[in-house]
């Protein structure tokens, strides 16, 4: 079976080096500052893997401390973030909560917030991108950050999926982990759904995006092939091409824009990956999709600001 993706421990390190190497870790999750609290150099430790659809699972095991502000490099789309011991305060624009095990937070990526955990937690951390979810789920939160009470009812099960998945996380490898992705993203959608209104819930409007749900989750699972299309994509889920620009424009979404996209993130991923660490940057970028050495050259260059062999040479350590 894989492996999970990368596995990281302050554990053997040393002690004047911790804090450095816990930080580096913290980066590559793509989570903005994070700031140890305690006197002592971080002991912490970090198991991540990558679902087939690219929703990344992390399990962190740390000391007291505070994840603040926000960070470019993240991937537009949700993120979750549950206790499975611990304490902590959830701060964000005119928002604050306590935070601990039986509740389960979700946030847009890309959005200001600080999460202080005062003493030593175990958390699981959930990055979904945006085309792994409903495209009008983003649209309906509330909030930058929301609550879910996950002591009763769906978000309950919810919460004992997510918390099965990080206690096994370390015996998980992608193709472990497809149907738990499934399960997540429909748990997701159900429960925020719930809350949004009646227009998250039925109506053409709601058929119109559940099938566009399905058109991004089908396009997440092809996208290695380099002959995907709009074409072959309407094909394989029964509709016409035309129809299918027709439910990306009304979501002003473009379809190859998309599809570059999730590839380019697909990618960006892999270069940050040890798993992957053997792999010539030709030969990910063949990976996903891309047929052309020299386009995605180009094509990474314009999306993050460098290119791909400088990011692997000079931002993975």
């Amino acid at each position: 079976m894989d492996p999970p993706a990368w596995i990281f421990s302050t554990a053997d390190l040393p002690p004047d080096t911790r804090n450095a190497a816990w930080a580096d870790a913290m980066r590559r999750l793509r989570l903005p500052q994070v700031t140890p609290l305690g006197p002592e150099p971080m002991n912490g430790s970090v198991t991540v893997a990558v679902s087939p659809m690219g929703i990344q699972f992390a399990l962190v095991t740390a000391d007291a401390q505070e994840i603040a502000g926000r960070s470019d490099e993240q991937i537009e789309g949700l993120w979750l973030s549950m206790l499975i011991d611990g304490q902590g305060v959830m701060r964000a624009p005119e928002f604050e909560t306590p935070f601990h095990p039986g509740m389960i937070l979700c946030g847009i990526t890309r959005s200001a917030s600080t999460l202080t955990l005062g003493r030593r937690h175990r958390q699981l951390f959930v990055r979904l991108p945006h085309p792994a979810i409903a495209p009008r789920l983003l649209a309906h939160l509330q909030a930058s950050v929301v609550v879910l009470d996950a002591s009763r009812g769906m978000p309950a099960v919810f919460a004992r999926l997510l918390e099965a998945t990080a206690l096994e996380l370390a015996t998980l490898g992608a193709d472990h982990l497809r149907p738990v992705e499934i399960a997540v993203i429909e748990f997701l959608v159900a429960i925020l759904a719930a809350d949004g209104g009646a227009r998250t819930r039925g109506g053409a409007e709601g058929a119109r995006a559940a099938l566009l749900h399905r058109i991004l989750q089908r396009m997440e699972t092809m996208l290695g092939d380099p002959e995907l299309g709009i074409g072959s994509l309407a094909a394989d889920v029964g509709i016409s091409p035309r129809y299918l620009r027709r439910l990306f424009a009304a979501e002003e979404m473009n379809f190859a824009a998309t599809l570059k996209a999730r590839r380019l993130e697909r990618c960006h991923a892999d270069l940050t990956s040890p798993l992957h660490a053997q792999l010539g940057i030709s030969a990910i970028a063949f990976r996903w999709g891309f047929n052309d050495a020299a386009h995605f050259s180009r094509s990474f260059r314009e999306r993050y600001g460098i290119s791909a062999r400088e990011y692997r040479r000079d931002v993975v350590k």
